[in-house]
């Protein structure tokens, strides 16, 4: 119900609350609206009453339509006939940013529609109180970071301008500025003296080892290249990823390894030839107003968001401009330094990978993608775009999509993926007894392993809002409860980002004794341990499924069918709602059952993936073929 005169408080950071018990304790009155499940368990916590986003707003995840609209807008704001000056020796400036740009709008979307229904809810406001982000930003994240941390506060301005709210904008505490600009220094202070020893590293590999033949120029990290490179006297290592020297250790001399920043050959011409193009192109950018034509696009059930985007857009054109251009000609100068004949490329749809992509095909140097995701299966998700000369396919189901979206089928080499080789290979039985105990993982019970899905705010299907989370867990901690007999192991995707929300008490008190919190544990020990596996969309399942478990994926979101083809077959049991899981896991509870589907799933890998333990030497075979061939 909403009341006369309102003061709205929104909060969506848990580092945030602070600022609001400060408020109350002055007595100031304000109705508080949380944006994130975990702000709402802060508040909770402290006995503060507020409304609750979940409560008042629907999410306009599963809208198809509005889904290929933002996948459009990233991708037309550069490719716009208006905008066709961002571009340098023939590569769009705008496409190494897509991916960044495609989640920034997303998201952007998303709290249009989110907080527009917030403020229907209380059509009385007169006035709205939003913290600044607390969130620290690195001078080193993408381009879009900073604006997609200022997002909840950016749309709140819109949205009161144009319902002629009074706003307030609260900064966060000096401290927390003081934090970031620490941070800042030390990065730098720790870049400059891990460059120092980069630059004696290469310097010792330059001189003293004997070139070899095949060059090749990596932008994976080494635990990807490990199992077919060290097997490769003929081949010498071009690394982008600096930081993993410190992996390889001795490897670095054993693969003649030299690691490289992309400004690394970047000299006076370079940065003259580079500052001369981004003002040209700023000069022109600027031309088009404040009303381009691409603006009308960017409407949103008529509410135009133009506004908000262009200072995004206004930053990447003026800011990073140059950054690029330099880029794309320090990259050309290093394949001439060292020769490169050969690229190897973790992705080749954002950021610095896009850009050797496109350098290397106009200079005509093959490069190879590996495959390193199992979905999404859609054209339009630019990550299904493929920029690389060759995608190193798992097997026939990925070369028959690419195919169908009419990728020439010489681009697609079907070699399976050398990161699957070692599940061929037998575990110690001292590691998984080590396991075993720990987690004390007796056979009175079924054991389940659980992916649980990570917090990352999209339209995309395979992304999950903190609410989402919440509700996933519920589902989980229910199934547990109406299902004797079953021990489940949740394992949240490793790694610090929001990871207090994982192991918070009112998290992990939704479940029972017999549940294990397996998140630092080794995976592949703990698919071995397991008797059943539930992902979502991962190649979690595809990796169970190699060491023969049953899987059943949890897709709750309606515009989720990566999986199709798995589930046509009967390789996977695929649940969209509570439901078809209780009954699936029931189903699997039986032995005989778990046994069947595994045998299905044994057929349909042989059919459509090439999954054997020999990727390693195929890759090896497929590297030195293109360091020599250029095209078939």
């Amino acid at each position: 119900m909403s009341k006369k005169g309102i003061h709205l408080f929104f909060i969506y950071e848990p580092e945030q609350v602070p600022v609001i018990l400060a408020r109350i304790a002055g007595k100031e009155k304000v109705e508080i609206v949380a944006l994130d499940y975990e702000v709402d368990l802060e508040l909770k916590k402290r006995g503060i009453s507020f409304t609750s986003l979940q409560d008042i707003s629907v999410s306009p995840d599963g809208d198809r339509a509005l889904l290929e609209y933002t996948r459009a807008l990233a991708l037309n704001w550069y490719t716009s006939p208006e905008t066709a000056f961002l571009a340098h020796d023939g590569i769009l400036l705008g496409e190494q940013h897509e991916v960044v740009v495609l989640y920034y709008l997303q998201t952007l979307v998303y709290y249009i529609s989110a907080l527009e229904q917030v403020l229907s809810h209380f059509p009385d406001a007169v006035k709205i109180s939003v913290p600044m982000s607390f969130h620290y930003v690195s001078d080193l994240a993408d381009p879009t970071a900073i604006y997609r941390e200022r997002l909840p506060l950016d749309v709140l301005k819109l949205l009161a301008d144009r319902r002629g709210v009074t706003l307030e904008v609260i900064p966060p505490p000096l401290t927390h500025s003081a934090r970031g600009k620490w941070l800042n220094l030390k990065t730098k202070l720790t870049q400059f003296v891990f460059g120092r020893v980069v630059k004696v590293s290469n310097a010792l590999v330059n001189f003293f080892l004997k070139q070899r033949p095949i060059k090749v120029f990596v932008s994976d990290p080494w635990s990807r290249l490990e199992s077919f490179i060290k097997k490769m006297d003929d081949v010498e290592l071009v690394m982008t990823r600096r930081k993993e020297i410190k992996m390889m250790k001795w490897d670095v001399f054993k693969t003649r390894a030299r690691f490289h920043h992309r400004l690394d050959f970047v000299d006076k011409d370079v940065r003259r030839l580079a500052r001369m193009g981004a003002q040209e192109i700023a000069r022109k950018w600027d031309a088009l107003g404040n009303s381009p034509s691409i603006s009308e696009k960017f409407k949103y059930k008529e509410i135009s968001f133009w506004p908000v985007a262009k200072e995004m857009f206004d930053s990447l054109v003026k800011n990073h401009t140059e950054d690029a251009i330099v880029t794309i000609e320090n990259t050309k100068k290093l394949f001439k330094y060292y020769g490169v004949n050969c690229v190897l490329l973790f992705a080749s749809t954002k950021g610095y990978d896009n850009v050797i992509a496109r350098v290397a095909e106009r200079m005509d140097i093959p490069s190879i993608e590996l495959q390193h995701a199992l979905t999404n299966n859609q054209k339009t998700l630019v990550h299904c775009r493929l920029n690389s000369r060759y995608l190193a396919a798992y097997g026939a189901i990925t070369r028959k999509m690419y195919e169908s979206w009419g990728v020439e089928p010489w681009r697609i080499i079907e070699c399976g993926s050398p990161r699957f080789d070692s599940y061929f290979s037998p575990l110690g039985k001292d590691e998984l007894e080590t396991i075993r105990l720990k987690l004390h993982l007796d056979n009175k019970f079924v054991n389940v392993l659980v992916n649980v899905p990570q917090i990352y705010l999209s339209l995309e299907y395979g992304n999950y809002t903190s609410y989402d989370v919440e509700q996933t867990l519920k589902v989980y901690a229910e199934l547990q409860k109406e299902i004797q007999g079953v021990r489940l192991m949740l394992r949240p995707r490793p790694g610090p980002w929001r990871q207090n929300f994982y192991r918070r008490e009112e998290t992990l008190g939704l479940f029972n004794g017999e549940t294990r919190y397996v998140q630092s544990e080794d995976l592949r020990v703990l698919l071995t341990l397991s008797d059943v596996v539930i992902s979502g969309g991962s190649t979690m399942i595809l990796e169970a499924l190699i060491l023969r478990k049953p899987v059943v994926a949890y897709l709750p979101k309606k515009l989720d069918h990566d999986f199709q083809a798995f589930e046509d077959v009967g390789a996977i049991l695929v649940a969209r709602n509570k439901e078809e899981l209780f009954r699936h896991i029931s189903h699997l509870k039986v032995l005989e059952n778990r046994e069947m589907l595994v045998k299905r799933a044994d057929g349909f890998l042989r059919d459509n993936f090439i999954l054997d333990g020999k990727s390693s030497r195929r890759v090896r075979e497929m590297i030195r073929k293109m360091a020599k061939v250029v095209q078939p």
